[in-house]
């Protein structure tokens, strides 16, 4: 993949904030964005060929683990391998991380498989987590070998 990724800027935020306020689902708004911005990591997936912000993930660290809060691909380079790469080279980026958790609607397919290919397991289910439209969370975790 002809990208980069690197650390969110807060000049990345609005081009980042569009990704999230195009997403069919819930999501963060103006304010929780920036809140993360401030309080998590959070990485930008930029395709080279034009310098454009194509995707982005906030996450935060708590002794070994890291847990994946948001990510996120522009509509238009879903599915083509973006959001894989994406997470892996964060997962890589990590090494010194021994697990990593997400939550994930159990009705986002496409998210699962991504999550499902690269190792990510379901742990357990979050009754009620999502609204816009109402929904569960299935927690799935990723344990590194050391």
């Amino acid at each position: 993949m002809n990208c980069t990724i690197r650390k969110m800027t807060e000049e990345d935020i609005p081009d980042s904030l569009a990704i999230e306020l195009d997403l069919e689902q819930d999501t963060w708004g103006v304010d929780g964005f920036k809140i993360s911005f401030i309080h998590d990591e959070s990485y930008v997936l930029i395709d080279n060929k034009n310098n454009q912000i194509i995707g982005f993930l906030f996450g935060y660290e708590s002794c070994d683990e890291f847990n994946i809060s948001n990510i996120a691909i522009k509509n238009e380079y879903r599915n083509k391998g973006y959001g894989t790469y994406l997470l892996k080279q964060i997962i890589q980026k990590k090494e010194h991380i021994n697990s990593f958790f997400l939550e994930v609607r159990t009705t986002n397919i496409p998210a699962l498989k991504l999550y499902e290919k690269i190792g990510f397991l379901p742990m357990y289910v979050r009754k009620g987590y999502y609204n816009n439209p109402a929904g569960d969370a299935l927690v799935m975790g990723l344990i590194c070998d050391s």
